[in-house]
């Protein structure tokens, strides 16, 4: 699998006068909410300002996530609340009227008073882990699908999501694939919130992201979705750079063109070239008709 060497490729990056790392709490520690969870064992290890924990309900016995952006005194910078708010905020669009999507993770509950999020441990592979070797095409095939029905679920309730990428896909052990971490999305009610101006994953976000003065709407996913199709389908990135503001320039340099590669089949390559179009109103204007021309081309 061809990836760039460099610390800063494939994690998103958080763009603020100071993003601190959260001290995590030790494995023994207890968070009251609806029940008693007992943290188990840390599971990111990323440069992110989150600790996130695999937890056990004591009163059901089920397997949770506990994600916070406390210390582990509770002490709570404004950023750390900012980001709280906005995940908080945002899994209460994706579940508005009690509705719900298989290939989207919503949150069990949001403890405020520390600012924990809590969500059902899903037992799986991220994408990430699965790319570590060549994907046969029906996992392609499965991976798009369920993806695009996940993001036009949330697209239709307003909610953009703004870091599409392998590593915030899980596939189940039973099959199911769930997108996650919409904690540096937007939707309708997230408009105030303006502490820490939000980047995405340098490989996988759409230049006008880095544009002062534009907004980013469901545009921004159609153009990951392509860079991730391309991706799973010849095991490279359709852009390189040395460091983001060179990936960045080699995006909008040029229109996008999809180079000469056998590994992607021909039937593919206008999906290819209308979602990784620079100017964004080129683009397809929603997941939908992605997925429709996707459809299109595997007959």
């Amino acid at each position: 699998m061809a990836c760039l060497e460099a610390p800063w490729a494939d994690e998103t990056i958080l763009e603020s006068e100071a993003v601190p790392i959260s001290v995590p709490p030790n494995s023994s520690c207890i968070v009251r909410g609806s029940e008693v969870y007992r943290l188990l064992d840390r599971i990111n290890n990323g440069r992110t300002p989150t600790s996130v924990y695999k937890a056990r309900g004591l009163e059901s016995n089920s397997l949770f996530v506990v994600k916070t952006y406390s210390s582990e005194e509770g002490v709570q910078s404004s950023v750390g609340e900012e980001r709280f708010e906005r995940e908080r905020r945002i899994q209460e669009a994706l579940k508005e009227g009690g509705s719900d999507h298989e290939n989207i993770l919503f949150m069990h509950e949001a403890l405020t008073d520390r600012h924990y999020m809590i969500y059902p441990f899903i037992e799986g592979n991220t994408l990430d882990d699965l790319l570590e070797r060549d994907l046969a095409f029906e996992e392609v095939v499965k991976v798009t699908f369920s993806t695009c029905l996940g993001l036009i679920y949330a697209h239709d309730r307003g909610v953009v999501h703004r870091d599409i990428k392998p590593a915030n896909l899980i596939l189940g052990n039973e099959g199911k694939l769930k997108i996650i971490d919409f904690d540096i999305g937007k939707c309708k009610t997230t408009g105030d919130l303006r502490k820490t101006k939000i980047a995405g994953t340098p490989l996988y976000e759409a230049p006008e992201i880095k544009l002062p003065g534009i907004s980013s709407d469901q545009r921004v996913d159609v153009y990951s979705m392509g860079v991730m199709l391309y991706l799973m389908l010849s095991g490279e990135f359709p852009f390189d750079g040395n460091n983001p503001d060179e990936l960045l320039e080699n995006k909008m340099k040029m229109q996008y063109k999809v180079p000469d590669n056998t590994r992607i089949p021909d039937r593919f390559k206008p999906v290819l070239n209308k979602s990784l179009q620079v100017d964004r109103n080129n683009r397809y204007e929603n997941i939908g008709q992605f997925m429709t021309d996707f459809a299109v081309a595997l007959v």
